[in-house]
């Protein structure tokens, strides 16, 4: 699955390659494998097939069981993505699909990622695996801790480099003001220190703009 998606991905879907056979198969290989898989988890979560016995649980706890569950959660996102890429696809066409080219390589990432859980059978990977996972737990604390200090540098910087500025979210969403509060700092945790801006020496800072 994962050798055909990575194909589908790597073809164009706009251009004349599209028009041969090959991109094609890949495609359409692709929605079928997602709806069956998608089903399977419908099944899995919903407990179409289960029997009331003594161990049946409602469909409400089975649901929230389901989701809490790590891997599962990927399962779903994995889902959602290549649904939305589909509907992009499908609904919003271009000359070049790049919008759905980007939701479809986005889904086979997390499709990678999902594949991750093969290894836990493993006798060596499998605990390693175990352990990247709870340090990704920990590190979730220091990314939100992050994000409040990144922040709070980028408003200082930015008040100092571009006084009265104004237009916070004018134009496309690329071109948003909060992304370059949020430059600066974010590149000085890796240690790119900018002092030619910070000095306010080149031109564009020190100004409205």
């Amino acid at each position: 699955m994962l050798v055909m998606y990575s194909a589908f991905v790597l073809t164009s879907v706009g251009t004349e390659y599209y028009i041969k056979d090959i991109a094609r198969v890949f495609e359409y290989y692709v929605y079928f494998w997602g709806a069956g898989d998608f089903i399977e988890e419908l099944i899995s979560c919903f407990a179409v097939l289960e029997n009331k016995g003594r161990s049946y649980r409602s469909r409400y706890r089975r649901m929230k069981r389901y989701v809490i569950d790590f891997w599962n959660a990927v399962d779903l996102l994995s889902h959602v993505l290549l649904i939305a890429a589909l509907c992009v696809r499908h609904f919003r066409p271009s000359h070049r699909f790049t919008s759905s080219r980007r939701m479809f390589s986005l889904s086979l990432l997390v499709m990678y990622l999902r594949f991750l859980q093969g290894f836990l059978i493993h006798r060596k990977m499998g605990p390693t695996l175990i352990m990247i996972k709870e340090m990704l737990k920990d590190l979730s604390s220091f990314i939100t801790i992050s994000v409040f200090v990144v922040l709070g540098v980028g408003i200082y910087y930015h008040a100092n480099l571009w006084p009265d500025h104004q237009t916070m979210w004018s134009g496309d969403w690329t071109n948003w003001r909060i992304w370059t509060i949020l430059h600066y700092p974010y590149w000085q945790l890796y240690g790119e220190i900018n002092l030619d801006y910070l000095d306010g020496n080149l031109e564009g800072t020190n100004t409205d703009k």
